[in-house]
């Protein structure tokens, strides 16, 4: 059980170069109390925070947030510290650094079933009261940053007709507005989006009306507003594959990690953009060696049209009339079988 006494975040870590991750550590610990629900986040100085949920009475409405900082990513961590939101409060996605230095970090409200933000401006050395996302709708939100700056927001939902709610800021979270049902299937289970290199966004997510048993990646070409690819990573007729983690590293391959089998072990999953839309205008990155430069870029270009011919008459001798497809240059088709 999640309420228990002896639940604890535990850690492991995986060097590039390496071909396992390592055993597994205890990393927050709370004597007597369950910890849960911890994200990391990386700063631009390259200190790394963890958040989590501390349940203070055995359940997720009791939960306080409490926060930690690692100089040296996460061998070890400072003081443990309160947030500051009071109770009730849950992380659950990424938070985020926005153009300004803002640091963002999505919240949401277990007893209200709603969708908050918070937001430091000073670097996390203090942090301004929660902003709305989704009231009384929505849960567990995921936000990204558009090329114009906007937030976009996509959040969970267990209400008919079973689909994402979406909302958007102009203002980096001040205020929020267009909340509306997203195109994107949801059966009452967590999903979140990142931003790719390319300027796509992929998003991690249950593609389902009533099941966890399928996990899929959706990709973006308009910063969330449509869904035109989707892959799926898990698909059975049983079990639970949910609450899905992703990131894209420094090679351009996005990870994914989520829960596996209905919760009997973590799973991850690693893929570049093109797997997902193999047939897209994307950018695929090779995984370099771990201590290579930047080397040479290369490009590789090529068209996807169907090169021949198309029959369009055949008169009474058996003669065929055809038509190009493609580039194809007449004068050396003389003599040549077809």
């Amino acid at each position: 059980s999640e309420h228990t006494d002896d639940v604890a975040i535990w850690g492991s870590r995986r060097a590039v170069d390496a071909d396992a991750w390592s055993f597994p550590e205890v990393v927050m610990d709370t004597p007597g109390l369950p910890d849960g629900n911890d994200v990391l986040y990386l700063g631009r100085d390259g200190r790394l925070w963890i958040f989590w949920a501390l349940q203070v009475a055995f359940e997720w409405p009791s939960a306080v947030i409490k926060m930690s900082v690692s100089d040296d990513h996460g061998l070890t961590w400072g003081p443990v510290s309160d947030f500051g939101t009071g109770g009730g409060y849950l992380p659950r996605t990424h938070p985020k650094t926005l153009d300004n230095g803002w640091i963002i970090v999505p919240l949401y409200v277990e007893y209200s079933a709603s969708a908050v933000m918070v937001r430091s401006e000073d670097g996390g050395l203090t942090w301004e009261a929660p902003t709305s996302i989704l009231p009384f709708l929505g849960t567990q939100p995921t936000v990204i940053q558009r090329s114009d700056l906007s937030l976009f927001a996509m959040m969970r939902s267990g209400s008919p007709p079973q689909k994402s709610w979406k909302a958007r800021s102009t203002d980096r979270g001040l205020t929020w507005g267009e909340r509306a049902l997203s195109q994107l299937d949801n059966p009452g289970s967590s999903l979140e989006m990142v931003t790719l290199g390319t300027g796509s966004v992929a998003v991690a997510f249950n593609n389902s009306t009533d099941s966890r048993s399928n996990l899929s990646l959706g990709l973006s070409h308009d910063e969330g507003d449509t869904w035109p690819v989707i892959r799926a990573i898990e698909d059975h007729t049983e079990g639970g594959y949910d609450y899905p983690s992703i990131i894209q590293d420094a090679c351009g391959l996005i990870h994914v990690s989520y829960s596996w089998n209905s919760r009997t072990s973590i799973a991850h999953f690693v893929a570049d953009e093109a797997w997902i839309d193999p047939l897209g205008s994307v950018l695929a990155v090779l995984r370099p060696t771990p201590t290579g430069a930047a080397g040479l870029r290369i490009l590789l270009d090529a068209h996807t049209d169907e090169v021949g011919f198309m029959v369009s008459h055949v008169d009474e001798k058996g003669f065929l009339r055809v038509q190009t497809l493609g580039g194809i240059d007449k004068r050396l088709l003389l003599g040549t079988s077809v």
